[in-house]
C-alpha cells in the first residue's frame, strides 16, 4: 500500500511540475530561420553577387587589409566589373568574405 501512495504521489508530482512548466509561459520555443546565403561568384575580374539584401555594400580589399574599394548593392542578383590591378583581393558582403587572385 505504500509503494501505491508513493507511486500516486510521484505521478502527482510530475502531472503538476510539467503543467505548471506550460502554464508558466516556458515552452520550448521553435524558432524557424530562413538562411540564405550570399554566393559570390568570380570569374576573371567579374563578380556576380547572389542573395544579398539590398543596401549592402561589397567591400574590397588588398592583401594587406587596406580597403581599395567600396561598392554599394541595389538588387539581389548584381554582376560587378572589378577595375584592379592583378593581385590577391579580399571581398567582404556582410559575414561572406572570400579571396580572390585576378591574374
Amino acid at each position: 500500500m505504500r509503494k501505491f501512495t508513493l507511486f500516486i504521489f510521484l505521478l502527482f508530482l510530475l502531472f503538476t511540475s510539467v503543467d505548471n512548466f506550460a502554464q508558466s509561459g516556458k515552452r520550448p520555443l521553435i524558432v524557424e530561420n530562413e538562411v540564405t546565403q550570399i554566393v559570390l561568384t568570380i570569374t576573371g575580374s567579374t563578380v556576380r553577387v547572389q542573395n544579398a539584401e539590398k543596401g549592402n555594400t561589397l567591400e574590397i580589399y588588398n592583401i594587406l587589409g587596406v580597403k581599395v574599394s567600396s561598392i554599394k548593392i541595389d538588387s539581389s542578383d548584381k554582376t560587378i566589373a572589378l577595375n584592379l590591378p592583378k593581385g590577391c583581393y579580399i571581398l567582404k558582403i556582410g559575414d561572406v568574405v572570400r579571396k580572390i587572385a585576378i591574374k
